[in-house]
């Protein structure tokens, strides 16, 4: 082993164990790694910003950019609206999601596609008067399963087809990973639709002891002026509102007396427990009140909820020091997640991965709040009627991805033409767009793709893929990439699928050349399995997202993801069998 080889082995295995900590930001440790590839001559210094311009990277952006202008567009949410009166019951309304969320997301990438079905799962649930729990990880699952079958619908497929078109000069067609992904898609949904919410709503009634099972938020609130609740007994309002009342405080002293002998003033300032919907009904009937009234010409005030993401730059702080939000005229009422206990003053909890966040303050104010610390509102929007408006975005999105799935332009030159399309006729604010990008995941890309490239350019991927092969002495191509298949699956949850993509790839490409195997099917069992990530909550994005919106434990991804694994592993494989095999 060189130098070169064991210097690039032991820093991606460093990136891979920082990864797995989450304790720092991912564009943070990827970079990082590049500075630290280039120092030590691993990466050439032509190369070390040659990820920016990868195309894998730029479709990743332009799709992103086109998801703003379609969620801007509102036709999701009208044709939500429209959903609600056929869908009726956690079997129905769970089908029709994960329906929806696997074909999206064989057309945009499967973040965008969860990002646009979020406010629709939750307004549907409100509708039916379900729990979110019972629907959201079945619409996550979908959508990474949808993604398996288009070359777009998640950056690891981009990544592995730049990787097939630098072997053999040709990469993947637009719907190629679908002979497998389909397969994998059609095994999984039966599942996901009927035992989803039966195996979710058991895991939510052990989980959550709450009245009907819904999500409650440790808020903090005052008695109204005119309230209901004045002159009435602490517990007299936790019985009526079906809340805890935590701790109180009267003129900036704390209030120490039986439940039943405290009689509410105007301006007790509360910390309690109550179910989130509770808690926005009483405030808009002015039976408590909360800060975030903001200041100048800006709107009146809304109580919004957003989800905590893996890079939101928020995760670890604690409320009281939130400046940034207090700087906006933003107050955060509420906090939901999982082993919350007050124990002190609100403003000590501490946010953690997954948390929603209930946010007091002018509509626009949050918006910026939340693009700013990497927050994802939640918030269901009420729905709109379809308007010529809303159905623009949708076709010019609907000629770029028949361009592509033609063979009439390359990806992200047809992503591209889009993306000035929808800006050229004022469907798309590019500088909006821009903004609300998800930076971090693109870094991380344009980041490792050098680093990935250096594995192969010192022969250590060669010297891992010999490894494998001798000590494995696999005989038949299909034990090869089921094992490929089982690597990446392995690995993925402890990194991101993008990430497992880049490495994987090139141990791939060197073992189908030691074995005789087709390189495309290894290649296809890298993407495949970077992407069934079913077992965490924290291997991919959507995953920790429906976690922090539903209040999902860590116990209940398995519960429902084992067996969906079992069924799209053998199911995968099938189809690389019986189209590259």
């Amino acid at each position: 082993m060189t130098f070169e080889q064991a210097a690039i082995l032991t820093l991606l295995c460093a990136q891979l164990i920082v990864f797995a900590i989450g304790r720092f930001r991912i564009e943070l440790v990827a970079l990082s790694g590049l500075a630290a590839g280039f120092a030590l001559g691993l990466v050439p210094g032509a190369q070390v910003f040659s990820g920016f311009s990868n195309p894998a990277v730029i479709t990743v952006v332009e799709i992103l950019i086109i998801v703003h202008a379609l969620r801007r567009g509102r036709l999701m949410e009208a044709l939500a609206a429209r959903a609600g009166v056929v869908l009726s019951g956690p079997v129905a309304i769970t089908a029709g999601l994960c329906v929806a969320g696997g074909l999206l997301s064989v057309f945009m990438n499967n973040i965008g596609a969860l990002a646009l079905l979020f406010p629709i799962a939750l307004s549907l649930c409100e509708q039916a008067d379900i729990p979110p729990a019972r629907v959201l990880m079945p619409l996550s699952f979908a959508t990474l399963l949808g993604g398996l079958c288009s070359v777009i619908g998640t950056p690891a497929n981009l990544i592995v087809s730049d990787a097939l078109a630098q072997a053999t000069g040709q990469g993947l067609g637009f719907f190629t990973l679908g002979a497998a992904g389909v397969f994998a898609l059609l095994a999984g949904l039966p599942w996901l639709i009927f035992a989803g919410p039966r195996i979710l709503a058991r895991v939510r009634n052990e989980a959550v002891p709450v009245a009907a099972g819904r999500e409650t938020v440790i808020a903090s609130a005052s008695i109204a002026r005119n309230s209901v609740w004045a002159r009435r007994s602490f517990a007299e309002i936790e019985r009526e509102l079906d809340a805890v009342i935590h701790s109180a405080a009267r003129a900036g002293r704390t209030i120490f007396a039986r439940k039943s002998d405290i009689v509410a003033e105007p301006g007790d300032s509360l910390i309690m427990e109550l179910d989130a919907e509770t808690l926005k009904g009483q405030v808009e009937r002015g039976g408590l009140s909360v800060g975030g009234t903001g200041s100048g010409p800006s709107a009146d005030p809304v109580i919004l909820e957003a989800s905590v993401f893996p890079e939101s730059t928020v995760l670890g702080s604690r409320l009281s020091t939130l400046e940034g939000f207090r700087e906006r005229g933003i107050a955060v009422i509420g906090l939901s997640g999982r082993n919350k206990r007050v124990e002190g003053r609100f403003g000590d909890l501490q946010i953690a991965l997954g948390d929603v966040l209930t946010l007091s303050g002018p509509p626009e104010a949050i918006r910026a709040a939340a693009r700013e610390a990497g927050l994802m509102l939640l918030s269901p929007r009420a729905g709109f009627p379809i308007s010529p408006r809303a159905l623009m975005p949708a076709a010019v999105f609907a000629l770029a991805v028949l361009a592509a799935a033609t063979g009439l332009a390359r990806p992200e030159i047809a992503f591209g033409g889009a993306v000035v399309a929808l800006a050229a006729i004022g469907a798309l604010p590019l500088r909006a767009a821009l903004r609300e990008m998800n930076w971090p995941v693109i870094l991380m890309l344009a980041a490792m793709i050098p680093l990935g490239m250096a594995l192969e350019t010192t022969g250590a991927a060669d010297l891992i893929a010999s490894s494998m092969v001798d000590a494995i002495n696999p005989r038949s191509p299909l034990v090869v990439c089921a094992l490929i298949l089982l690597a990446a699956v392995v690995l993925t949850p402890f990194v991101n699928n993008a990430s497992a993509a880049i490495l994987l790839a090139p141990i791939a490409i060197e073992i189908a050349a030691r074995t005789g195997t087709p390189v495309e099917a290894t290649l296809v069992c890298v993407a495949i399995g970077a992407s069934l990530d079913f077992l965490t909550p924290f291997g991919h994005h959507n995953n920790a997202i429906v976690m922090g919106a539903a209040g999902y434990r860590f116990n209940d991804f398995p519960r429902l993801g084992a067996p969906l694994l079992a069924l799209t592993i053998p199911a995968a494989l099938l189809g690389v069998w019986l189209f590259w095999l």
